[in-house]
């Protein structure tokens, strides 16, 4: 997963597994305004780090004008 903030030249990754749940014993934990989670991504994490920025800023992601029309 990589983890952008617009306006940020950094970029936040986290290598690992990922698994969508639809139960689990931490699923009561987790109701809010008693609603409880319906769905819950659980990650396996091997490594988080903060990638090098040059290969988003030679993208163009937060310059418009690089942006390529659909259609």
């Amino acid at each position: 997963m990589l983890y952008l903030i617009p306006g940020s030249k950094g970029v936040l990754r986290i290598n690992g597994r990922a698994r969508v749940l639809t139960d689990a014993p931490f699923f009561d934990a987790m109701t809010v305004r008693g609603q409880r989670p319906t769905l819950a991504l659980l990650l396996d994490i091997d490594e988080i780090f903060l990638h090098c920025p040059a290969s988003l800023r030679r993208s163009g992601v937060w310059q418009p004008e690089a942006w390529c029309a659909s259609g």
